[in-house]
C-alpha cells in the first residue's frame, strides 16, 4: 500500500466535524475517496503512526461508503505538515513565529495552505511575516531554530521572534503595508535596511530580551515614523543634479581617456603617406644586383616599419577595450545603484559607447591604410624589376643595332 501524504488527510480534514477539543472529529463517509483516505490512513504499515489518525467509534475491517465513524484527529508526522486548531495554534504549537509552514490546515477557519480564499486572518499573518522577512535583512544572522534575529551592535544584541496572536491581531496593517512598501523599490536599498536597522535597535534597546519583539509590534507607528523620517534626511542629502554632475564628469574623464588613444598615433599617421613615397622614389629599376638588394633593402624596411606600427595600433585597441569595460561596468553599477533614475544617465554612457565604437572604426581605418601602403610598396617593388628588364632588353637592342652598323658590308 502505498505511504499517506497530505492530501490524503485533507480529504478526511474538510469533511470531519470536529468537537470543541478539536481532536475528537466525526466524519460521514460519503463517497470512495473519503473510504480510500481513511482506509490509507488507517493502515497498518506506518501510516497510522505518520497520519495521527485513530477510529475511536467503528470497524476498521468493515468500513464502508454511507457509514458515520468517529475519529481522533491528532498531529501528523511533522514531516507530512501540520493540523492546527487555529492561527495561533499553528504559530505558538509550530513555532512558525517566522516562517509559513509549507502544508497546514486550521480547523476552525477549514483553510489548507494553497485554497483560493484565504482567511483574513491568515492574511494578516502573511503581513506580519513580510514584516518580520525585513527584520531578518537588517539582523547579521538569523536563527531559524530558535525564532532569533541576532545583531551586531556594541556586541551581540538578540531579538527573539515571539508573539500570540493577540498581539498580532492589534497590529496596524496600514502602516505596516506602507512600511513594507517603502522596500519595494530597490533604490537606496542598503540604505533604507541601514536605517530601519537603526530604528529598530533604538526602539527595542532597553526592553527585556523576551518583549523585543512585542515592543516592535505595538509602536510600530512610532517604528514607521521615525524611519521615514530617517529616510527623509538621507533624500536630502541625494538630489539628482549631484548625480547628474558625477556622471558627467565620468563622461568628460572618459572621453579625454577615449580622445588619447587616437591622439597618441596621429602624428604617427602622417609617417604612412611618407613611408610611401620615400619607398616609391627610393625603389630603382633593377638593372643590376646592387640595386636589386637596394630595393629588397627598401621593402624589408617598410615591412618593419608595417609590423611595429601594427604593434602600436593593437597596444591602443587594447588600451581601447579596457575603456569600453569601464564603461560598460560603470553603466552596471548606475543601474544597481539608482534603479528608478538610470534612463536618464543612459544618454551620457551611450555618448561614450558611439565615441568607442567610433575609435574603434579609426583604428581599423589606420591598419586598413597600412596594409594598402605595405601592398603599393610590393608593387613598386615589382614594378622596378620589370622596368629594369625592360631597360636591359633595350640597351640589348640598342647594342646590336650599334653592332650591326660598324660592321663592314
Amino acid at each position: 500500500m502505498s505511504k499517506v501524504q497530505f492530501k490524503d488527510l485533507l480529504v478526511l480534514y474538510r469533511s470531519a466535524r470536529f468537537e470543541q477539543d478539536g481532536g475528537v472529529a466525526h466524519l460521514e463517509i460519503s463517497n470512495q475517496q473519503h473510504l480510500d483516505a481513511l482506509k490509507l490512513c488507517l493502515s497498518s504499515d506506518g501510516n497510522l503512526d505518520d497520519s495521527g489518525v485513530q477510529l475511536e467509534v467503528g470497524d476498521p475491517d468493515n468500513l464502508a461508503v454511507g457509514q458515520q465513524v468517529q475519529l481522533r484527529l491528532n498531529a501528523p508526522r511533522s514531516g507530512l505538515g501540520k493540523l492546527a486548531k487555529n492561527i495561533d495554534h499553528l504559530v505558538r504549537i509550530d513555532n512558525a513565529f517566522i516562517e509559513e509552514p509549507k502544508r497546514y490546515f486550521l480547523i476552525e477557519e477549514k483553510y489548507a495552505k494553497g485554497d483560493q480564499i484565504v482567511p483574513d486572518v491568515v492574511l494578516r499573518y502573511r503581513k506580519l511575516l513580510a514584516f518580520i522577512d525585513l527584520l531578518k535583512q537588517c539582523a547579521a544572522y538569523v536563527d531559524h531554530t530558535a525564532s532569533e534575529l541576532i545583531f551586531l551592535h556594541e556586541g551581540k544584541f538578540v531579538i527573539p521572534v515571539r508573539y500570540t496572536w493577540a498581539q498580532a491581531s492589534k497590529v496596524n496593517l496600514e502602516v505596516l503595508d506602507k512600511l513594507v512598501a517603502f522596500f519595494n523599490d530597490d533604490t537606496h536599498k542598503e540604505q533604507k535596511v541601514s536605517i530601519l536597522t537603526n530604528t529598530v535597535l533604538s526602539l527595542v534597546q532597553i526592553s527585556a530580551l523576551g518583549r523585543r519583539f512585542p515592543t516592535l509590534l505595538t509602536e510600530l507607528h512610532d517604528l514607521y515614523n521615525k524611519f521615514a523620517e530617517g529616510y527623509k534626511i538621507f533624500i536630502a542629502d541625494f538630489s539628482y543634479d549631484k548625480v547628474r554632475n558625477e556622471f558627467e564628469a565620468f563622461r568628460v574623464e572618459y572621453a579625454g581617456k577615449i580622445h588619447k588613444v587616437f591622439s597618441d598615433i596621429q602624428n604617427q599617421l602622417l609617417t604612412i603617406p611618407v613611408a610611401t613615397v620615400i619607398v616609391a622614389t627610393t625603389m630603382k629599376s633593377v638593372t643590376s644586383d646592387s640595386t636589386r638588394l637596394a630595393n629588397q633593402a627598401v621593402l624589408l624596411g617598410a615591412w618593419v616599419f608595417a609590423i611595429l606600427f601594427m604593434l602600436l595600433c593593437a597596444n591602443q585597441w587594447k588600451t581601447l577595450s579596457g575603456l569600453n569595460r569601464e564603461i560598460v561596468r560603470q553603466q552596471n553599477v548606475m543601474k544597481e545603484d539608482y534603479p528608478t533614475v538610470s534612463p536618464s544617465f543612459e544618454d551620457i554612457f551611450d555618448w561614450l559607447s558611439d565615441r568607442v565604437r567610433l575609435q574603434f572604426k579609426f583604428l581599423i581605418g589606420v591598419a586598413a591604410l597600412l596594409i594598402a601602403g605595405l601592398i603599393s610598396a610590393h608593387y613598386f617593388y615589382f614594378q622596378m624589376i620589370e622596368v629594369g628588364q625592360a631597360e636591359k632588353q633595350e640597351m640589348k637592342i640598342n647594342k646590336a643595332e650599334s653592332a650591326a652598323q660598324k660592321s663592314p658590308h
